[in-house]
């Protein structure tokens, strides 16, 4: 076993320990993302660009995806079920109630993505659900960042998330877990999952999407600030961008990580051109900042 498998097979026994995480749908963990028509097929030392959310998306509608080794009884309970809600609601009260129920979270990493499986004895209703479009627009947005660097360079964008499991909307945080975002006692574990994950690759830059959590992610993953980038244009809510830390390990080179404003419906044109501008211009000169005359001049050209 691999360290990376090690790594799926320790989400999932802390899963299983922490029992209110197997009221989500699905956890996220090495997730490579295919460039043109490229299926990347990762080793040990690649060097590769590593993206890290804040956590899975999940619609109702995802959990038409029945883990391949529910129990016969609960997956026939669930397939006579009028909606996929209904079956979020049960599992939710199963796991509450403490009764036996396997199979969630379901595994999305490098190995196993149920979103490609097309054994429609997996889906509800035999009918296999489409790729949820907040899903095709988050990965398009990464590559309209990442894409054309890492075709320059051979790099490999890969990604990975802060917390593991997935949700609607953090605003359900409290509702799911019975812990806001902010107090969520899984911020160890996770980052240093993350950790292994990023010492297993050769991985030239991190780039986050949420800069909220910036001072969260400075204390967990012991952070050093290095640059503040502010947005291409001002907003009541928004002033920065991004902000650019380096990830200091011992014995080890430091690893620029970019944290950025979320990729959200929100975001504009110009903030994704500001992205791909910083995370090029970073991962090409060796982690370096760049310099606050340079990044102003390029929003005077893309502002004029």
């Amino acid at each position: 076993m691999n360290e990376i498998n090690a790594c799926v097979e320790e989400i999932k026994n802390y899963s299983e320990k922490h029992t209110e995480l197997k009221k989500s749908h699905h956890f996220c963990f090495n997730i490579p993302i295919p460039i043109g028509n490229t299926k990347p097929e990762l080793k040990q030392g690649d060097e590769i660009v590593l993206i890290m959310g804040q956590n899975p998306g999940e619609l109702d509608g995802t959990w038409n995806y029945l883990p391949k080794n529910l129990e016969s009884k609960t997956k026939d309970l669930f397939i006579k079920m009028k909606s996929p809600k209904e079956i979020k609601d049960k599992v939710a009260e199963m796991v509450n109630n403490k009764q036996q129920i396997s199979g969630y979270p379901v595994e999305e990493s490098s190995n196993s993505k149920f979103w490609d499986d097309d054994d429609t004895n997996n889906w509800r209703d035999n009918k296999k659900e489409e790729t949820d479009s907040s899903h095709d627009n988050w990965q398009e947005n990464i590559k309209e960042i990442c894409e054309d660097n890492c075709k320059k360079n051979n790099l490999t964008i890969v990604q990975t998330e802060y917390f593991f499991w997935s949700l609607r909307e953090l605003d359900l945080f409290e509702d799911r877990f019975g812990y806001t975002w902010n107090k969520n006692p899984h911020h160890e574990f996770c980052s240093g999952i993350n950790k292994k994950l990023i010492d297993y690759y050769n991985t030239k830059i991190i780039i986050y999407f949420g800069i909220g959590d910036a001072n969260r992610l400075k204390k967990n993953f012991k952070l050093e600030e290095i640059e503040i980038y502010e947005v291409p244009e001002l907003k009541s809510n928004k002033k920065n961008l991004a902000k650019l830390c380096s990830l200091k390990r011992a014995d080890k080179k430091d690893i620029p990580f970019l944290i950025c404003t979320h990729i959200s419906n929100y975001i504009s044109n110009k903030e994704i051109k500001c992205m791909k501008y910083l995370s090029d211009y970073i991962c090409n000169n060796d982690g370096k900042a760049m310099p606050q005359d340079e990044y102003k001049k390029y929003l005077e050209r893309i502002n004029s």
